[in-house]
């Protein structure tokens, strides 16, 4: 029997998966993007102390939604490709369990 996935590569898997999404570049990946911000909601909801980066994910990803489905006008600084790079930044601090400094993420 495997053993459960740890919260952050939950949420990893689904950040990653958002990246792929991007790729795609249609109005449906938008869609998913938005589903994939409610299951990480729904996975952090389980835990009490959320890695700070994993729990930021949440809202980026809810952002990174909303920004496609206004056609990546809805947040100031923020353009198309700019999103599955920083999504890679909150990964990599996930996975060294080091804090968010980017101030255009917090």
């Amino acid at each position: 029997m495997n053993a459960p996935k740890s919260l952050n590569v939950q949420v990893i898997e689904l950040i990653e998966t958002a990246i792929e999404l991007h790729k795609i570049k249609n109005y449906e990946s938008c869609s998913k993007i938005c589903e994939l911000s409610e299951q990480i909601a729904e996975i952090l909801e389980t835990n009490s102390q959320p890695n700070k980066a994993a729990d930021l994910s949440r809202n980026f990803t809810d952002g990174w939604a909303d920004s496609c489905n206004h056609n990546w006008l809805y947040y100031e600084g923020i353009n198309q490709n700019a999103w599955p790079v920083l999504a890679l930044e909150i990964i990599s601090c996930i996975k060294g369990k080091k804090e968010i400094k980017n101030s255009i993420l917090i």
